[in-house]
């Protein structure tokens, strides 16, 4: 299970500083993500949706479970997969059509099993075209995440919380995503 604090900073600088301080020195990322769903699931009521992430080295194939808000500890299942350049037509055979793509880019801390990221996300209205590119929000994500055998959610969690608390007053992690306005 991966155990998630989210957050947004309109100024990013402030929280790398720190957040360089806490981890060490950050890696940059870039993910071009696709995102592909199955119809005939959809019909049925049980949205199945994978992402399929392309880093310019590797693809992984990654089913995203939902965050359920009646959990006390916001925490979802996360399944991925090494997959090979041609997952296009992997999905096609499979019946899952795409639905949408977008670009994360950012910066990547870990620290005692946590993973701290600061990214911006673009979306690409010509698909698969990286130049036409626009940042969907000029707000920066902040995610705080590990992940954890069901046995250990509270205690890993417990250790995010603390963790997140070192980031304040540069970002308030939250138990949910931050409501867009």
């Amino acid at each position: 299970r991966q155990c998630i604090l989210q957050g947004s900073v309109s100024e990013a600088s402030p929280l790398i500083e720190r957040a360089t301080v806490l981890c060490g020195v950050p890696t940059r990322f870039k993910y071009h993500e696709r995102a592909f769903h199955h119809p005939q699931a959809t019909k049925t009521g049980g949205a199945v949706v994978f992402r399929v992430r392309n880093n310019g080295e590797t693809c992984q194939i990654l089913h995203l479970g939902s965050l359920n808000p009646s959990e006390t500890i916001p925490r979802r299942t996360v399944t991925a997969a090494d997959i090979s350049s041609n997952y296009a037509e992997l999905m096609a055979a499979l019946n899952f059509k795409f639905q949408f793509e977008h670009v994360r880019e950012g910066l990547s801390f870990s620290t005692q099993g946590m993973e701290l990221t600061i990214s911006q996300i673009y979306r690409l209205p010509q698909p698969g075209d990286q130049a036409s590119r626009e940042l969907l929000d000029p707000a920066f994500l902040v995610e705080l995440t590990a992940f954890a055998p069901q046995t250990h959610v509270q205690a890993v969690f417990k250790d995010l919380e603390g963790f997140a608390i070192q980031l304040q007053p540069h970002v308030q992690l939250l138990r949910e995503p931050p409501k867009r306005v």
